[in-house]
């Protein structure tokens, strides 16, 4: 995990699991009426649109997981570089 990763604060619901995982010092629950949570939630959208490979096991399937980071990898090279123009 990068270093950088290490030191950002975290703003979650209050799903249990994040609470569990993330230390208490650098998590921030809070409710979803505040919009502090709709940008990694239009990011999951955006991967599940794009990725639909991340979604089912029927057409989009692949049985590597080099296959998966690969097409991660390709996803986030070109949408980065889109979105920057």
């Amino acid at each position: 995990m990068p270093y950088t990763y290490e030191k950002a604060i975290v703003f979650t619901d209050y799903w249990e699991a994040c609470q569990a995982i993330i230390p208490n010092d650098r998590n921030f629950s809070i409710g979803k009426e505040t919009g502090e949570t709709s940008y990694v939630d239009l990011w999951n959208n955006t991967l599940r649109q794009y990725l639909a490979r991340f979604v089912r096991k029927t057409l989009s399937f692949s049985n590597s997981i080099i296959m998966y980071e690969i097409c991660l990898k390709l996803f986030l090279y070109r949408y980065n570089t889109e979105r920057s123009r």
